[in-house]
């Protein structure tokens, strides 16, 4: 344990790479991230993959160094399941061996209810909306203070705004229980893990007043018009987003443009909570380890689809991911690095790496290939709404995809697709037995199956989780 160092983990939710300026993205994005991308420590991997399309199966894969089809969390496509008991979690291992431990999470699926707290000896349920509204209340001042401070800053306040504004207060909630911790049992401890998922980007993409102007010069919507667009597509959650899709997006390309501003807003909020948890960090650590990756990427019209829905394309698996404080971590652009891997890595250099974990260490030179997984399609929940989309394109069942440098793979017991990449659409197995054989035996090597017992116990969500999960579209 004497040279074991702190680890920082920042999850940031819903996060394509290509909407970075790290991976030349037009806009500047995340000038914070960017800055720490520079600094000599940092690694920014080339080609970071996500293990799955969505938060409970990804986050999953991170706090266990599993495939989805090992810890099942997020299989049957609606985070039913809790993880299994017999799967260990980083947290747990680095726990036993005397770290201190600490969970900040405002998605109830990184919660309790899912098993994936287990291991924490700290937990933060971060909700925007206090339970309390008494000013005695910590919670509650931040609440009225931030939402309050907002308001006075909008040109033209109205009730929408303003519910907006008093229920978007994640960010600084996490911060502020983020830093109270750091500074009073993180700045103690011999060692600390804390494990932070950071909220903002996640659809409907409504930027508070801070942030809703930042990038709407450089197209031809107004940032309210731009907003209204985005509240009139997303709002209602999933019913709302399926029912788009399966209607037809029948959107000009200034609408998209309108969209992906109001998504870029949001990561520029992001981007500034993620800056002030990296300084207080370091203010009380001598030695940090920092992981920042995406927990997966966004849909935004690609193959006639939005949110993170139905499918491991390039667009909702290719996310940002950076490290610092082990320096001898190798990336280029043939390399691929998965979400485990960092998992892997972790237990690696702490000493509690165990059969379980699936991950490669990255500074390991021969990482040339990534997996995804999707679980359960309920594709019935398009159709109801129109029985005409076509649902021939997608897997219905749990399937795996294999990533190299240039093709992916998509397999599971039913069928098998080939893709050249960057098309993601043509089916090119017939001409390429090597590549099929190559990356089939991936699959078989990792011993990756679907089947087994269901050991799992079921998730509970109480009252207050469902509406954040309301808030955060997953559910109706």
């Amino acid at each position: 344990m004497d040279n074991a160092p702190d680890i920082l983990w920042l999850s940031l939710e819903s996060v394509r790479a290509d909407h970075t300026p790290m991976y030349g993205y037009k806009r500047n994005t995340t000038p914070s991230l960017d800055r720490f991308a520079s600094q000599p420590a940092t690694t920014v991997f080339d080609n970071g993959i996500a293990q799955s399309l969505w938060t409970p199966a990804s986050s999953a894969s991170m706090l266990t160094g599993t495939y989805l089809s090992t810890h099942r969390v997020g299989q049957d496509g609606r985070a039913e399941k809790k993880l299994p008991a017999a799967i260990d979690t980083l947290p747990e291992l680095l726990s036993d061996i005397g770290y201190e431990t600490a969970l900040f999470s405002p998605n109830p699926y990184i919660s309790k209810a899912t098993g994936l707290d287990r291991g924490f000896n700290h937990t933060t349920s971060v909700k925007a909306v206090p339970e309390s509204y008494s000013p005695f209340q910590s919670d509650a001042r931040i609440y009225w203070s931030e939402g309050l401070r907002r308001i006075l800053r909008s040109r033209k306040p109205n009730l929408a705004r303003i519910k907006h504004e008093l229920k978007t207060t994640e960010n600084e909630v996490l911060e502020h229980h983020a830093k109270q911790w750091l500074n009073s049992t993180g700045a103690g401890a011999d060692q600390f893990f804390a494990y932070m998922h950071i909220p903002g980007p996640h659809h409907p993409y409504f930027p508070n007043t801070d942030y809703l102007n930042c990038f709407t010069d450089e197209i031809s919507f107004s940032a309210e018009e731009a907003y209204n667009l985005v509240k009139d597509i997303y709002y209602g959650g999933s019913v709302a987003i399926k029912r788009g899709m399966a209607e037809g997006l029948d959107l000009s390309a200034n609408e998209w443009e309108a969209i992906e501003a109001m998504y870029d807003a949001t990561l520029r909020h992001m981007d500034a909570t993620v800056d002030a948890l990296i300084s207080k960090a370091r203010s009380v650590s001598d030695s940090l380890v920092v992981v920042i990756v995406g927990d997966h990427g966004e849909l935004f019209g690609d193959h006639g689809l939005i949110g993170h829905n139905l499918v491991l394309h390039d667009s909702l698996i290719e996310v940002p991911m950076l490290i610092s404080g082990i320096p001898d971590a190798v990336t280029d652009e043939t390399t691929l690095t998965q979400q485990i891997d960092l998992t892997y890595t972790l237990a690696e250099i702490t000493g509690v790496t165990t059969d379980q974990f699936e991950g490669r260490d990255i500074r390991d030179t021969s990482r040339k290939h990534a997996i995804s997984q999707r679980g359960q399609a309920n594709l019935k929940s398009y159709t109801q709404y129109d029985d005409s989309f076509d649902t021939e394109r997608f897997f219905k069942d749990p399937y795996t995809v294999v990533r190299s440098e240039e093709y992916k793979l998509a397999s599971n017991q039913n069928q098998t697709e080939l893709y050249r990449l960057p098309d993601e659409e043509t089916d090119v197995q017939k001409n390429c037995d090597d590549v099929m054989a190559e990356l089939s035996s991936v699959i078989d090597r990792e011993g990756i199956e679907w089947t087994g017992e269901d050991q799992q116990r079921g998730s509970h969500f109480d009252d207050s989780q469902l509406e954040q999960l309301k808030d955060l579209g997953y559910l109706s």
